[in-house]
């Protein structure tokens, strides 16, 4: 009885040392956050999200900073990227 204690005490110390180890990130600046704050704030930090500067790509939907979507015409650099590819496919090939 004493070993199934044991067991279940070990069980709980790694539940909650997992637990401590996940760690979540502002989608906007990529700061490391707290989960609550991750899921109050729509995956964001408080700061990002009190400055409304949040903006998302025209393609893909992702969440992206008032810079990104300034620089790249309303997308995300990934998606800005991917479009010079298809142009420059098209130019190429002629499609």
């Amino acid at each position: 009885m004493t070993c199934l204690k044991e067991r279940e005490n070990k069980k709980r110390v790694v539940a909650s040392k997992e637990e401590k180890e996940e760690k979540y990130y502002c989608s906007v600046c990529g700061r490391e956050i707290s989960k609550e704050e991750y899921e109050i704030f729509d995956g964001m930090c408080r700061e990002c999200w009190e400055e409304q500067k949040v903006y998302e790509c025209m393609r893909c939907g992702r969440k992206i900073t008032e810079k990104e979507y300034e620089t790249y015409g309303g997308l995300c650099q990934e998606c800005h990227e991917i479009e010079i590819d298809e142009l420059d496919y098209e130019n190429e090939y002629g499609c």
